[in-house]
């Protein structure tokens, strides 16, 4: 799970994991360390409570690679339902500045609504998917429909324009 200091807390490679999950499993994590992958929220709470670094590898339909690095994140406890935190402050990457949209998200499942949407539920529309939707994203549905490219699938937002991804791989690193 460690790659030079960082911990890889999600992977999206192939189709072998059903993303489409429960809020406990989100909270204890899924999948094979060696394959697809979701570490658990408790797990990443554990590891970015005193701040952590947090990059995103992702590889497009279209054969390019993207990717995007905070310095600051972090992912509180369960009283505050995973709550997230990210700052925009020293990011580097290759795509706009996307994910501190959602700073101050509380993590949502399909059976556990917690985003900003009045109008539905983020991560049942958007194919069943956990993550720190608030109306409802634009760096996330990381964890959409494997392989679709349409509402459902894994896919990041770049103005007007959704990019599908093929491949997706986040790590965290904690700061000295």
């Amino acid at each position: 799970m460690t790659d030079g200091g960082w911990t890889v807390i999600q992977r999206r490679i192939d189709d072998t994991v059903n993303f489409s999950r429960t809020w406990d499993e989100y909270v204890r994590g899924f999948g094979d360390v060696n394959g697809e992958y979701w570490l658990g929220l408790e797990k990443i709470h554990r590891l970015t409570k005193d701040g952590a670094e947090i990059y995103f590898d992702i590889g497009n339909y279209d054969g390019t690679r993207e990717y995007a690095h905070y310095k600051n994140f972090t992912v509180h406890d369960a009283t505050t339902l995973y709550k997230m935190n990210v700052d925009s402050t020293g990011y580097s990457g290759s795509i706009a500045e996307l994910f501190s949209y959602h700073d101050d998200m509380k993590f949502s499942t399909y059976d556990r609504d917690n985003d900003d949407s009045g109008s539905h539920n983020c991560a049942q529309y958007f194919g069943g998917g956990g993550w720190w939707f608030k109306s409802c994203f634009r760096l996330g549905n990381f964890n959409g429909v494997f392989g679709k490219q349409d509402v459902s699938g894994i896919r990041y937002a770049n103005g007007s324009v959704y990019l599908y991804v093929k491949t997706v791989t986040i790590r965290l690193r904690q700061r000295p």
